[in-house]
């Protein structure tokens, strides 16, 4: 009960209050839950897709469920292991980060989606919605990262823009390969 509580009050402070101050508190609640940062966001994937089933009507199979959630985790995981190297080589600072900056990751991310989703269903801002969350997310990692390891704004936005690009590649790295499990797996 008490896990729930503590990403309750993620979600809530993040969408509340989505200040540096608040994501270093938020990065001292995420220092040890590196596992249930990502089964949150496992869980969080199941519901994105099954919304996108729901309000769609497009049935998928469940490789593909299963698809989506590994690669979106992968996906995530993979954007906060860039911020974190990005902020040891480039800073040269030795101090591990990764733990909470992936608490305040996954908070931020199910946060900014949320509010896509949301916004997707609106007739006017529907088609936007979908540059409005990534917009959202690059500012309150932003700030998730100024709040976590103490940089500047500008040397926080720079490893966020720095490392969007290279998440970007290794999701379409991604992305092109899950067709063929399916014929690994045995499939047609």
């Amino acid at each position: 009960m008490m896990e729930v509580r503590r990403w309750t009050m993620g979600f809530w402070k993040t969408l509340t209050s989505p200040i540096p101050g608040t994501f270093k508190e938020l990065g001292r609640l995420g220092e040890e839950q590196p596992v249930a940062s990502l089964v949150v966001l496992s869980f969080a994937f199941l519901i994105y897709d099954l919304v996108g089933v729901y309000s769609t009507g497009i049935s998928s199979s469940i490789t593909d469920v299963i698809l989506t959630i590994v690669s979106g985790v992968l996906m995530i995981a993979f954007w906060i292991a860039i911020l974190h190297f990005l902020y040891q080589r480039i800073f040269d600072r030795k101090e591990i980060v990764f733990n909470p900056l992936l608490f305040a990751g996954v908070c931020t991310f199910i946060v900014s989606q949320g509010l896509g989703v949301i916004l997707w269903f609106v007739p006017v801002i529907g088609e936007a919605s979908g540059l409005i969350s990534v917009i959202y997310l690059v500012a309150l990692m932003t700030s998730a990262v100024m709040g976590v390891t103490s940089l500047s704004f500008g040397r926080s936005l720079a490893i966020v823009i720095i490392s969007v690009p290279i998440t970007l590649i290794f999701m379409f790295l991604i992305y092109s390969l899950l067709p063929m499990v399916p014929r690994i797996l045995g499939g047609n």
